[in-house]
This record gives C-alpha cells, structure tokens and sequence, in this order.
C-alpha cells in the first residue's frame, strides 16, 4: 500500500492528519515517489476511494514510552516471543484512534498545540496516582510531565477516559480515594477504570520475592482470603463515584461464580467506554447469552481460570486453561496461549473425547495469532479435533 506524504502540500504524518486535510471534495494526494494524483469524492455519498479505506494509523513511526513504570507488562514478557510484542508504545495518536492508553509523558510542545487545536478528543490516559513521590516511584523520572501535560489538556477542554493500574502496597487505599475524588470533580474526565496489577513470572516485583507464582510479591500480591477481601473492599470503595469503573477481575475474586448476581447493570460501564480495558466485558457477555439446551458432551469449551466459574453455568463441559506461559495471576482467556491449551486439553480429549473445541476470539489478533504465534488451523491439527471460536465479551 502506499502511503501519501502530503494533501495539497501538507505533511501527513498519521490517519489524523489524512482525515483534517482531506475533508473536502477535491483534493491533490503526494507520494514519497514524487507522484501525485487528484482525488475528488463521490458527490453522492461523500466517500472517498475504496483504495484510502484501507490506511493504517500511523504513517510515520509509533511514538516509545519514556517512562520505567514497575507494573508494565511488556517488560514482564518471556523471551522468543514475536518483535512487535515487546513494543512499548506511548502514542497520544492511537489513544485517540484506536483507544490504546497513553500517559502523555513524550508530548512535545507541538504535540500539546496539536491536540488542542484539532480537539483530540477523547484520549485515554493512564493516570495510576496523582502524589508526585509516588508517581516517580511507580513510572520514574518523566511521570511528573505526563501528569502536568494531563491537567494542561484538561484545561483547554480536551476529554479523557482514565486508568488506574491498581498495585496493592502503592496506590490503593488512600490514594486511589483521592484519585477517584480528583477524576469525580474534572469536567473533562468522562470515566476512570481501575484495573488490578497483573504480573508474569518474568515480574521484577516476583524475582525479588524469589516465587513464580506467588501468594506474595514484595507487598503487590496477596493470600487469596486477603485477595477476596481487599476486592470487596476496592468495590466499597469505588461506589460513590460515579464514573469510577471496576474491572470485572474485582468482581470475580470478591464473588466468584456468583459474579454474575452481583456485576453492576449496563449502565455502570458507561456505554461500555472501556470494553477493551476488560472493564464491563462480563456484564456484556450476560446480557447477549441466550439460554438453549444443554450442548451435552459433544463441545468442549476452553476458556480462562478467571471466567471458567462463570461459563461452567452455562456450558456442561468446560476446560480451564491454566497459564503457564506467563505464570503469575495472569488467568483471563486472551492472553491464554496455543501451547497452554493443546497441553492441556490433550489428556482431557484422551479421556473423553469431543467433537468440537471452542476457543475464546480474545486469544486471536488480528492477523489470527496465539501469543504464541499459532493459528486456530495448528491447534485443530495438534488436538486432532474440529475448533471454532467464541466470544466470551
């Protein structure tokens, strides 16, 4: 594909600039070869060219984090893993196109008149703490620019979607109350989401602890009756904010299967602003099910540790995957690998075989890949059984 490089002689770096520029019905489009061509939309339907449908978001390079932050999942990543995983992108760009959470630390003084003056809005912000000590601790020396580039945006009337990545032993309790206070009363702050601290056996913080897959990680991970407490507590607390949302990890270890009774109704997730941050993927998942007759023997369904509870309600046979790929407390469906599932699912299919696997969509990329890089094509051939794809959100 190519890519054009300016509209009517203005650089275009991003599908943002292609879509500020090319916002009339005739247009001149330049190549990096040195050609141009004259585009003109369709008078009837406004619609450009099916060739432009196809563009990526980013023309020239994706914008790297700055920052060290202690929790960042890609430095937790095991190693022989695809490149393109171990990416730590920062891109106020794709905040705003695709959603991808950015912290604002990299900006430039360009990047900030930029936003303001094209209404780049919203982004999604990862915001984790606002005391100054305890956002160096947490993501290093640059996190004190993240948060002031945030509160200039703030000011000039762009709009977030915020995140907090909960550590336990760092900024929960008081801090995460002054963090959901602050978020309540920003006019441009549409939503916090807070989601729990995941970390692999790769973690620093497990290292120090000298375990892979602990009870306790230097204050981060907790005993499974503290675990169950401490998110009863966390959904205490985050009730009289309004736009305080929960990931649904909080309501799986407070309630287990009984989860499903207690999920907040649609409404909380606030049209479901943060689906893909896993925050209201459960309440979604409940309200589309249909109840029908039982599947009985013949499909055996995989999914997660954490959501195998839930899906064992409605399905007889049920498989949950442990990660070992990770290890950790990772145990959500879609960072389940091909190799974790094939296994074991293998002696399962020994034992009782089935005539078809279901697989959760959320452990496939776009380009139909395992974190491990396995198609649905291998895994169907390893099992020697028929698989098809559901989605659990």
């Amino acid at each position: 594909m190519r890519l054009p490089t300016e509209v009517d002689g203005h650089p275009i770096r991003d599908l943002i600039d292609w879509r500020w520029w090319t916002d009339q019905a005739r247009f001149c489009v330049s190549y990096a070869d040195g050609s141009t061509e004259e585009v003109e939309r369709d008078p009837q339907t406004g619609l450009l060219p099916a060739r432009f449908e196809q563009l990526p978001p980013i023309f020239d390079q994706v914008r790297h984090c700055v920052n060290d932050c202690n929790f960042c999942f890609v430095k937790q990543l095991p190693p022989g893993m695809r490149d393109s995983l171990y990416v730590k992108d920062d891109d106020y760009r794709l905040s705003f196109l695709e959603g991808n959470f950015a912290t604002l630390s990299n900006l430039s003084e360009a990047d900030l008149e930029r936003i303001v003056e094209m209404s780049l809005s919203p982004l999604y912000v990862s915001l984790h703490s606002l005391d100054p000590d305890l956002r160096q601790t947490m993501l290093g020396q640059n996190a004190a620019r993240g948060l002031a580039n945030l509160k200039r945006l703030l000011a000039a009337g762009i709009t977030f979607h915020l995140q907090v990545v909960l550590v336990p032993g760092y900024n929960d309790g008081a801090d995460l109350e002054q963090t959901m206070a602050w978020a309540e009363q920003q006019t441009g702050a549409l939503s916090l989401g807070v989601v729990p601290f995941g970390y692999t056996r790769w973690s620093k913080l497990a290292k120090e602890a000298g375990v892979t897959r602990p009870k306790r990680v230097s204050g981060c991970g907790l005993a499974e009756n503290d675990q169950v407490k401490t998110a009863l507590q966390i959904i205490r607390q985050a009730q009289p904010f309004a736009k305080t949302m929960l990931a649904d990890e909080f309501f799986l270890k407070a309630y287990g299967a009984a989860a499903t009774d207690k999920l907040p109704p649609a409404a909380y997730y606030h049209n479901y602003c943060q689906y893909e941050n896993g925050i209201g993927m459960l309440r979604y998942w409940l309200d589309q099910q249909q109840l029908t007759d039982d599947d009985g023997d013949s499909i055996l369904y995989i999914t997660g540790e954490a959501f195998a509870g839930i899906l064992k309600r409605y399905h007889k046979r049920v498989l949950a995957v442990r990660n070992d790929f990770f290890g950790g407390n990772v145990n959500v469906a879609g960072l389940l690998t091909g190799q974790d599932v094939i296994a074991q699912a293998r002696p399962v299919l020994a034992a009782e075989s089935a005539d078809t696997l279901v697989l959760p969509a959320q452990m496939f990329n776009d380009d139909g890949l395992t974190l491990d890089g396995m198609s649905l094509a291998e895994i169907s051939q390893a099992l020697a059984v028929s698989v098809e794809l559901a989605n659990e959100g």
